[in-house]
C-alpha cells in the first residue's frame, strides 16, 4: 500500500474523529452535569450552591460557557441569606492557550450581579469559607516560584474584556453598624492582556451618590510586579458634581511611591459636594459658594505628597471669590504652605447666609465690599501670614482696614499690623453697637504682648475730639486688664453724648414744684449700682485732656484723671482740671463691700472756681456772674445704690463764694415756685435794681448718717441785705429744715414793705417740694417779726422776742451791731444777738437818746413810703412821710420841741424782780388838737374831721403804734 493512501486513511479517520467529537460535543447537554458543579463548589467553599438557570456551551476554538441562576449561601450568622447571586455569567475561554497553563478569557459578561459582604460583631467575613481544607494550616504558606511569586506552577489567569451590568454590592460592618452600597450600572473593562494597558468605562452610585470614571489605567501586571517602567494613568471622575482629572504617572504603585500627577477638579457649585459628603459618611455641611476650580501638580510618596503650580478658585462675584496660588511642600501633613490667598465679595453682611449654611449662624452687618490679600506661609503649628491687606465697607460710609503681618496667625502672636477705622456715617456705628453719634476715624498699631494686646500709636478724631496715645489689654487673666494712657487736645463729650457740638448749656427746666423723679420716686436715684459691670474687667488708665466739654456744655481745661479698677474697686486718683476760671482737684473711689453694696469716698477742693460761670455751665442760667468760689467736699458713705449711700454720708461740704453780681433781670421774679419766693425775700431788690452785689456766700455743712447740718452754716451778705442761716438736709428721707433770717443793711431802711425789718422764716419740707413757713401765728415759734414787734424794737433799742434773738445769732450781730453772717457761717465768729445793748449804753431805768430813735423810725418810714407810693402821684411819698413824721414827732414829743414821752421811756431790760409799784400822778393835761388833712385819691388835700382824743398809751412802744396807726389812717383814709 501506498504511503499516500496509508496518509488518506489517517487523514479520513482523523476527520471522523473530529467531526465525530464535534457532533458529540454540540449534542452534549451540559446542563445534566449542573448538580455535579454545583457539588463541587460546596464542597470547596462550604456554602451551599444552586444553578438554577440554563446552561449552555457554545464550541470552537474559543468556547463560550453560559450559565443562569447561579447563587452561593451566605453564612449562618449572615443577615442576607445570599451571598454571591448572578442573573447570567457569560466566559469565553481560548482553548489552545489551556494546553500551555495560560487561562486566556476572551470575555467575561456579568448581568445582574448581586453581592453581599458583612461581618459580624466579632469582625470576621462572610467571605471566610469554613471548609477544613480550604486553606492551608495556620503558619504555613504556598511554595514560592522562583520569581518570588505563589504557586510558581500555577495557571496563568488573563482576561481581556470584562463587562457588568446592573450589578450591586452591598457591605455591613458588624462592628460600627455602618452600611455601605455600591451599585453598578455598568463596568467596561478591556485590554490585551496583563501587560497592557487597561481601558476603564464604569458608571454606579455610592450609597445613592452617582459617580462614573473613564480613562486608561497601566497594565494590571504593573501594579505588583516591580517594573523600571512608571505606572501609567489618564482617568477623569464625576462625583457629587464635580469632575476629576488625574493624568500622570507611578513609579511604584503598589506602594504609592514616586507620584508625578496632574490633578485638577472643578465643578458649577460647591454646596452639590454635601450630597458626596453625606454618602461617604461625613456630616459636614458644604456652603453654596458657586463654582469652583483646582489644579495641582502632584509629586512625592503617599505619606509626603508635595503641591506645586496650585492654582484655585471657589465662588464668584459679587458674592464671594476666594484664590490661592502657590505650592505645599508637604500636603499629608499640611507643612511647608507657600501660598497667595484673596478673597472678595461686594456685600459683607452676605457672608452671613454662607456661615448659617454650614451650622454656625453669625450676624454680620451690611457693611458694603470686601477685599483681602496676604500670603500665607510655615504649617499649622506656626502659620505666617505677610503683606496682609484687609479692608471691608465703602469710603463716605464706614471703612475698616488692616495692613502688616502675624508671625503666627493661629497663636495670634507676633502681629504687626496697622489698623485704622474711619466712619463718617454715625448710622453705621449704631448698628456695629457703638452708638457713637459723631462721625469716627481712628488709626493705630496693633502688636501682641503677653496674653494680650497692644494698641500703639493711637490717633483718633471722633467728632470734634482728637485722641492720641497708647493701650495694653491683657486677656489672659481671670479678666481683662486694660491699661495705658490717652491724651486729648479736645475731649468734647457733650457732643459725644448727643448734644450740639460746642453749644451752650441750655435752660434749665424750672422748678414747679412736682419734685422727685419721673414717677414721682426719690430725687436721688435708688436704683442698683452697677457693681457687677466694674467687676469685668481691671484697668490702670490716664486721661489727660487740654480741653475737655462736659454733657451740657460745662468746659474744663488742663484735666488730668486717673483711672483704676482691680477686682471691682474703682478709684480715681487724680481728679484734676481748671473750670471755670479755677482749679479743681481731689479723688473718687467705689469700693465693693460684702452684701452686695459699696462703699463710695469723694474728697475734692476748689479754689477760685466762678460760681456764676457754673450757674450758666451747668444750669443755664445768667442769673449769677463772677463770685470765685472755694470749695471743699470730703464725703464718704455705704450702700447698694446712690440713695442708700446718700443716706449714710458722713463728712463736710464747705461753698464760699465772693464778688459775685446777681442778673436780676434773668430771675423770674413773678415766678410762684417756692424758690421765687425766698429769692424774694432774700432779695426783696432785685425786681427794681438790674443787679444785686453780692460780696460773700456760704453754705458749711457737717455730714452725719446722711444728715447735713450746721446751726449756722448758710450766709449771703450783699450790698443792701445780710442773710443767716441754718438748719439740716436729710438725704436719707429728702428733707430738709433750715431758718433763714434777712435783714437789711443799716441806713437801707425798709425796703420790701412795712413789717420786714427782720424776718426768720423757715424753709422745711420735702427736697421735691419744700415750703415756706410763713404763718404769723408761728411767728414766735419760728423766729419771725410782725410790724409790732419791729415798731418795738426801735422804740426800746433792743429786740425781745425769741425769734429776734435766733435771727441775731443766725446773722452774728456783734455788740457793735456788725452783722457778718458768712464769717459766722465759715466759723470764723462767734453767733450773736441783734439788738444788744452795747457796753457804753446806758444803764437800765435810763432814757434812750429821743433823737437816735427818732432817726431810726424815720428811716424805717422812709422804706415804708416808698414801698407804699409806687405808682401814685408824684409828692404822694413826701406827704405821707409828713403826715407820719408828725405823728411820731406828737409820741416823741415833736412840734413843741418838748423832749419827753417816748424818747424819756426806759430802755427794756431783763427784770429779776417785780418793779416796786409807783404812785400815781397827776392827771395831765389834754395836748392841744392839732388840724390834720387827708390824701385823697386825686391827690388833693381836705381837713379831717375831728376826733375825740384816744387814751394815752401805756408803753413808749403802744404810744408808737398808735401814733403810726394814726398816720396811715389818715392819709389812707383808714
Amino acid at each position: 500500500m501506498r504511503l499516500s493512501t496509508i496518509l488518506k486513511v489517517i487523514g479520513g479517520l482523523l476527520v471522523l474523529l473530529i467531526i465525530g467529537v464535534g457532533v458529540f460535543i454540540a449534542t452534549l447537554d451540559v446542563s445534566q452535569y449542573r448538580g455535579q458543579i454545583a457539588g463541587a463548589i460546596e464542597d470547596a467553599t462550604g456554602r451551599r450552591v444552586a444553578i438554577d438557570g440554563e446552561m449552555d456551551l457554545a464550541i470552537g476554538l474559543s468556547p463560550a460557557l453560559v450559565v443562569e441562576g447561579v447563587s452561593i449561601g451566605n453564612t449562618d450568622w449572615a443577615s442576607d441569606p445570599t451571598m454571591v447571586s448572578v442573573q447570567r455569567l457569560e466566559a469565553q475561554v481560548e482553548v489552545l492557550p489551556l494546553l500551555s497553563g495560560q487561562i486566556r478569557v476572551n470575555r467575561l459578561i456579568l448581568v445582574e450581579p448581586v453581592v453581599s459582604l458583612e461581618t459580624n460583631a466579632e469582625g470576621t467575613g462572610n467571605w471566610t469559607f469554613g471548609t477544613p481544607d480550604a486553606a492551608a494550616p495556620a503558619g504555613e504558606t504556598a511554595p514560592a516560584g522562583a520569581d518570588g511569586e505563589a504557586g510558581g506552577g500555577a495557571a496563568q489567569l488573563e482576561i481581556q474584556e470584562v463587562r457588568l451590568r446592573d450589578g450591586a454590592l452591598t457591605y455591613r460592618d458588624g462592628v460600627s453598624g455602618q452600611t455601605m452600597r455600591v451599585t453598578l450600572e455598568r463596568v467596561s473593562l478591556t485590554g490585551a492582556g496583563l501587560d497592557a494597558p487597561l481601558e476603564v468605562d464604569i458608571a454606579g452610585a455610592y450609597n445613592d451618590a452617582a459617580f462614573t470614571l473613564a480613562g486608561t489605567l497601566g497594565p494590571l501586571a504593573g501594579l505588583t510586579a516591580s517594573s523600571a517602567a512608571p505606572w501609567p494613568l489618564d482617568v477623569t471622575a464625576t462625583a457629587g458634581g464635580a469632575t476629576v482629572t488625574v493624568a500622570g504617572d507611578i513609579a511604584v504603585p503598589a506602594k504609592a511611591r514616586g507620584l508625578d500627577l496632574a490633578v485638577s477638579a472643578e465643578g458649577a457649585q460647591l454646596g452639590d459636594l454635601g450630597a458626596l459628603l453625606a454618602a461617604l459618611g461625613q456630616t459636614q455641611p458644604v456652603p453654596a459658594l458657586g463654582p469652583y476650580r483646582v489644579a495641582a501638580r502632584v509629586q512625592g510618596d503617599a505619606d509626603a505628597l508635595a503641591l506645586s503650580g496650585l492654582d484655585a478658585s471657589l465662588g464668584a462675584m459679587p458674592r464671594l471669590k476666594v484664590t490661592a496660588t502657590g505650592a505645599v511642600e508637604n500636603v499629608t501633613a499640611v507643612q511647608g504652605l507657600d501660598l497667595a490667598i484673596s478673597a472678595e465679595g461686594a456685600e459683607v453682611g452676605a457672608l452671613a447666609d454662607l456661615a448659617a449654611q454650614v451650622g454656625q449662624p453669625v450676624d454680620v452687618p451690611a457693611l458694603g465690599p470686601f477685599a483681602v490679600t496676604a500670603t500665607v506661609t510655615g504649617s499649622p503649628d506656626a502659620l505666617a501670614v505677610s503683606g496682609l491687606d484687609a479692608a471691608v465697607g465703602e469710603a463716605g460710609r464706614f471703612r475698616a482696614t488692616a495692613t502688616g503681618a502675624i508671625a503666627d496667625a493661629l497663636a495670634q502672636s507676633g502681629l504687626d499690623l496697622t489698623v485704622g477705622v474711619d466712619a463718617p456715617d454715625p448710622a453705621v456705628l449704631a448698628d456695629l453697637g457703638a452708638p457713637v453719634p459723631v462721625p469716627l476715624n481712628a488709626r493705630a498699631s496693633l502688636s501682641d504682648i503677653t496674653g494680650g494686646y497692644r494698641l500703639r500709636d493711637i490717633q483718633a478724631t471722633v467728632g470734634r475730639s482728637t485722641l492720641s496715645g497708647a493701650i495694653d489689654a491683657v486677656l489672659d487673666g481671670p479678666r481683662p486688664a486694660v491699661a495705658g494712657r490717652i491724651n486729648a487736645p479736645l475731649l468734647d463729650l457733650n457732643e459725644l453724648a448727643g448734644g450740639p457740638a460746642g453749644a451752650a448749656p441750655a435752660p434749665a427746666a424750672p422748678a414747679d414744684g412736682s419734685g422727685g423723679g419721673a414717677s414721682g420716686g426719690p430725687m436721688i436715684p435708688d436704683t442698683p449700682l452697677p457693681l457687677d459691670a466694674l467687676r469685668a474687667a481691671d484697668a490702670t488708665l490716664t486721661l489727660t485732656a487740654d480741653r475737655a466739654v462736659l454733657p451740657g456744655g460745662a468746659e474744663m481745661a488742663n484735666v488730668t484723671l486717673g483711672l483704676t479698677l482691680a477686682g471691682g474697686a474703682l478709684a480715681l486718683d487724680p481728679v484734676q482740671a481748671g473750670i471755670a476760671g479755677g482749679q479743681i482737684a481731689g479723688t473718687v473711689a467705689l469700693t465693693p463691700t460684702e452684701g452686695g453694696g459699696a462703699r463710695a469716698s469723694v474728697d475734692l477742693t476748689g479754689e477760685r472756681v466762678a460760681l456764676g460761670t457754673l450757674a450758666r455751665t451747668f444750669g443755664g442760667t445768667d442769673a449769677l456772674e463772677g463770685g470765685p468760689t472755694t470749695l471743699t467736699v470730703s464725703l464718704s458713705g455705704q450702700g447698694a445704690t446712690p440713695h442708700q449711700i446718700a443716706g449714710t454720708l458722713t463728712g463736710a461740704v464747705l461753698v464760699h463764694t465772693v464778688d459775685a453780681r446777681m442778673n436780676n433781670g434773668a430771675v423770674n421774679w413773678a415766678g410762684g415756685d417756692v424758690f421765687t419766693q425766698l429769692g424774694e425775700l432774700i432779695n426783696p431788690f432785685g425786681q427794681r435794681e438790674p443787679t444785686t452785689p453780692i460780696q460773700c456766700l456760704v453754705f458749711n455743712m457737717t455730714a452725719t448718717q446722711g444728715v447735713l447740718s450746721n446751726d449756722h452754716g448758710i450766709a449771703l451778705e450783699t450790698d443792701k441785705m445780710v442773710v443767716g442761716g441754718g438748719g439740716a438736709f436729710d438725704l436719707g428721707a429728702e428733707r430738709l429744715n433750715v431758718k433763714i433770717a434777712p435783714r437789711p443793711r443799716p441806713g437801707i431802711g425798709l425796703e420790701t414793705g412795712f413789717g420786714k425789718i427782720v424776718e426768720l422764716f423757715a424753709v422745711t419740707g420735702p427736697f421735691a417740694s419744700p415750703a415756706l413757713e410763713l404763718d404769723a401765728q408761728k411767728a414766735v415759734e419760728t423766729g419771725l417779726k410782725t410790724a409790732a414787734s419791729a415798731a418795738g424794737a426801735v422804740a426800746t433799742g433792743g429786740l425781745s422776742l425769741l425769734g429776734e434773738n435766733l435771727a441775731g445769732s443766725l446773722l452774728g450781730s456783734s455788740t457793735d451791731g456788725e452783722m457778718e453772717p458768712c464769717l459766722v457761717a465759715l466759723g470764723q465768729k462767734d453767733p450773736g444777738e441783734i439788738g444788744a445793748a452795747p457796753a457804753e449804753s446806758a444803764a437800765p431805768g435810763t432814757a434812750a437818746p429821743a433823737e437816735a430813735v427818732e432817726e431810726q423810725i424815720q428811716q424805717q418810714i422812709r422804706g415804708v413810703t416808698e414801698g407804699l407810693t409806687e405808682g401814685l402821684p408824684e409828692g404822694t411819698g413826701d406827704r405821707l412821710n409828713e403826715a407820719l413824721g408828725g405823728a411820731l414827732q406828737g409820741v416823741l414829743g415833736g412840734g413843741g420841741g418838748d423832749s419827753g414821752g417816748a424818747a424819756t421811756a426806759p430802755a427794756a431790760a431783763p427784770q429779776t424782780a417785780p418793779e416796786p409799784e409807783q404812785p400815781a400822778q397827776p392827771e395831765q393835761p389834754a395836748p392841744p388838737t392839732e388840724s390834720r388833712t387827708v390824701v385823697q385819691p386825686d391827690g388833693s388835700q381836705q381837713p379831717a374831721p375831728s376826733e375825740p382824743q384816744p387814751q394815752q398809751p401805756a408803753t413808749p412802744e403802744e404810744a408808737i403804734g398808735d401814733a403810726i396807726r394814726e398816720g396811715l389812717g389818715g392819709l389812707l383814709g383808714n
